[in-house]
């Protein structure tokens, strides 16, 4: 269904919801949220334009698409500690390969001897170096079977009893680790450990990414981190969020490290915190804030929200006003010592008279997104006739909606009467004109006392 935003007008060709929300009160969560969309940027496994999906619950169920256990491997694995430090909050988190190195390989000779044409090529699954370290040993059995047993290091990730020719192997392709080729008629040699070599990394290009943003439109996420300095991709991932944002009316987030934005969609981190991993910066931390507010209820504010495993900031923020007045979203301590995510903002700093300073606080446009997204489920095109009954019924749907959402404390204030109107005049044709004004509800940041001694 389309959605997105509107022109007075300029009537819309395709059917379905558009939505302008704008501040000013005159009338002219859901629970689900929490996926996490990471694009890996330099993987040293993967296979490019492929995604898997780590959740909380299971997240080494994806060890062999990954080639590491989140957990195990974050001090080590960039790529792991990113999806940890997302998991921390977030349901689950689509890792997405954007580009890819060479696979690594090894030749077996055949039963000619080591002059022959290789009988067996074994391939890497993935591109990249982490291929380097497995290793294919093949023995024979007192059966006059062979046992392949394939190793990640000096672990065992894959083992396959009773084969005897090459044409036996393909089976052995379900471990996710290597492929294998030659001759299907050929018999199997034994070897003490095959090591495959040859396999690189590569940095994720600019066309890499560009196939990635495509593919955004399909994907079903809530929060999009991008874990990197590059300025153009992240000028590219901007372009994209407002594309999906305000033209498509799927209303994502971003979250970047050290790039004001000025736009309400994207959070911008400006530090970060140690843990046991070592000391994270703002490239990495950005990770934790995508997970926060992913799972983040539609009503719930990160502001002064503990980091889970963060020992100290990293680094301190030196001017904290400026920080906030430039739309930073910087990592503090509280007076008892903890690392908290000191004020839940992001990076818009241009205010006018359509996007006040609300729009920078992240609890208010939950609540703004939230309302856009009930109303793109409620007013599904073709399912009201545009006349008087259908204007009575839709008017009171959505103000039904309102006294929800007030009841949710998402927003306080609902004038059953007057909150919602549809203009009759101007609803004509297959166009349905409708005006809603609510009020927000926010949380308590800011605390004046008076203290009078007596």
């Amino acid at each position: 269904m389309a959605g997105g935003n509107f022109e007075q007008g300029k009537p819309k060709i395709q059917p379905g919801v558009y939505i302008n929300t704008r501040s000013g009160r005159t009338i002219a969560n859901t629970d689900g949220r929490g996926t996490v969309l990471l694009p890996l940027l330099n993987s040293e496994w993967g296979t490019s334009g492929t995604s898997v999906t780590v959740t909380a619950e299971n997240p080494d169920a994806s060890f062999a698409e990954l080639g590491h256990r989140i957990y195990d491997d974050a001090a080590t694995n960039t790529n792991s500690l990113l999806i940890r430090e997302a998991l921390k909050r977030a349901a689950a988190v689509i890792a997405y390969t954007v580009g890819q190195g060479v696979p690594a390989t090894a030749n077996l000779p055949g039963t000619d001897g080591e002059n022959a044409t290789p009988g067996l090529t074994i391939t890497a699954a993935k591109g990249g170096s982490l291929g380097n370290l497995i290793k294919v040993v093949i023995t024979e059995e007192p059966n006059s079977t062979f046992k392949v047993i394939i190793l990640l290091g000096n672990e065992a990730v894959g083992e396959y009893k009773g084969l005897t020719t090459i044409g036996d192997l393909p089976g052995v392709q379900a471990s996710g680790w290597v492929t294998f080729s030659g001759d299907a008629a050929e018999a199997l040699v034994p070897t003490a450990g095959l090591n495959l070599a040859d396999g690189t990394d590569a940095e994720a290009n600019n066309d890499d990414f560009e196939a990635f943003l495509q593919t955004l439109d399909a994907l079903h996420f809530d929060v999009i981190c991008v874990p990197t300095a590059d300025q153009a991709i992240l000028t590219a991932t901007l372009s994209k969020v407002r594309q999906l944002r305000d033209g498509n009316g799927k209303k994502i987030r971003a979250v970047f490290p050290n790039f004001p934005a000025d736009y309400e969609g994207v959070t911008n981190v400006v530090n970060g915190y140690a843990c046991d991993a070592g000391n994270l910066t703002a490239q990495t931390a950005c990770a934790w804030v995508a997970g926060a507010r992913a799972a983040a209820k539609y009503t719930q504010t990160l502001t002064f929200s503990p980091v889970e495993g963060a020992t100290e900031v990293y680094p301190a923020v030196e001017d904290m006003d400026e920080t906030i007045l430039s739309g930073g979203f910087a990592f503090a301590t509280d007076q008892d010592g903890t690392v908290v995510a000191y004020y839940d903002i992001n990076s818009l700093v241009s205010f006018n008279a359509e996007k006040d300073e609300r729009w920078r606080k992240n609890r208010i446009l939950s609540v703004f997104d939230e309302l856009d997204a009930r109303l793109q489920r409620l007013l599904t095109p073709g399912k009201f006739d545009n006349d008087e009954d259908g204007f009575k019924i839709r008017e009171g749907l959505i103000t039904n909606l309102l006294l929800e959402m007030q009841s949710d404390k998402a927003i306080q204030n609902v004038d059953e009467e007057n909150d919602v109107y549809i203009d009759r005049a101007g609803s004509v044709d297959d166009h349905t004109v409708v005006q809603i004004a609510i009020q927000p509800l926010d949380s308590t940041d800011k605390t004046y006392v008076t203290a009078i001694v007596k």
